[in-house]
């Protein structure tokens, strides 16, 4: 299974997102699954932390109240 990970700080379309990727893995059969979608780029860093290896990510690029936005995060995930 292919974990999937969004990274959106607006809610409406973060949930938006996860409603349609999560639609089309179940039209296409796919072997994926969301496993986590937030506003904190933090918890994706420790979500990968936990369980490394391969993923796709949906990242905002500007992420509002944060540290990082979705550059810094992409580059965290890739180290």
């Amino acid at each position: 299974m292919l974990p999937i990970y969004i990274c959106e700080d607006d809610i409406v379309i973060r949930e938006a997102e996860k409603l349609e990727i999560e639609k089309q893995i179940l039209i296409e059969g796919y072997d994926m699954q969301v496993v986590l979608s937030t506003s904190h780029p933090e918890e994706i860093l420790t979500a990968i932390k936990n369980n490394p290896g391969l993923g796709i990510y949906f990242l905002d690029v500007e992420l509002k109240n944060e540290a990082m936005d979705g550059f810094m995060l992409g580059q965290k995930i890739r180290k």
